[in-house]
C-alpha cells in the first residue's frame, strides 16, 4: 500500500513539473511574435491552419507546378514556421528538410506564407507564439501534405 501511495504522489507532483519545449532555430528570428524567445515547439493544443489541409493540398499543386513537370521527381520536405499569439503567421520560415532542389524548396516556401488564417496554439489555457511544422511529399506528379 505504501509503495502504491508513494508512486501516486511522485505521479502527482513530478509529472506536472516537467517544462514546455521552447526552442528556436539557429539564426532564426520569427519577427511577428508576441513573445520574441518564447516561441514553443510543444504547446497543449498546437497552431494550426484554419483551412483544411485538403485544401491547402489542392491549392499548393496548382500553384507550384514542379512536380507536374518532373513527374519522375521523389522528395520530402519540411517547413517550419511561427505563428503568433494572435493566429498571425510569425514569419521566422525555414527549411528544415530540402529537397535537394532549391528553386523547389523556395516555390514551396513562398506558396506556404499564403496561408494566411490561424488558430493559435495553447499552452496552459493561453494563447502562445509556437512553431508550425509543414510535412511534404513530392512524388508522382503531386505534392502531398502529410501533417
Amino acid at each position: 500500500m505504501k509503495i502504491i501511495l508513494v508512486i501516486c504522489l511522485y505521479l502527482g507532483t513530478a509529472l506536472p513539473s516537467f517544462g514546455q519545449m521552447i526552442l528556436s532555430a539557429k539564426g532564426v528570428n520569427p519577427e511577428n511574435v508576441c513573445k520574441p524567445g518564447n516561441v514553443y515547439f510543444l504547446a497543449e493544443k498546437r497552431a494550426k491552419p484554419l483551412v483544411a489541409i485538403d485544401s491547402i493540398g489542392l491549392r499548393i499543386n496548382k500553384a507550384v507546378q514542379f512536380a507536374k513537370e518532373n513527374p519522375t521527381f521523389a522528395a520530402t520536405a519540411s517547413i517550419q514556421c511561427a505563428v503568433n499569439c494572435n493566429g498571425e503567421l510569425g514569419g521566422g520560415f525555414h527549411v528544415v528538410t530540402s529537397t535537394a532542389n532549391q528553386a523547389l524548396d523556395a516555390a514551396l516556401m513562398e506558396f506556404l506564407k499564403s496561408v494566411k488564417t490561424w488558430s493559435p496554439g495553447y499552452l496552459k489555457k493561453k494563447k502562445v507564439d509556437s512553431w508550425y511544422m509543414w510535412q511534404l511529399e513530392i512524388k508522382d506528379g503531386q505534392i502531398l501534405i502529410l501533417n
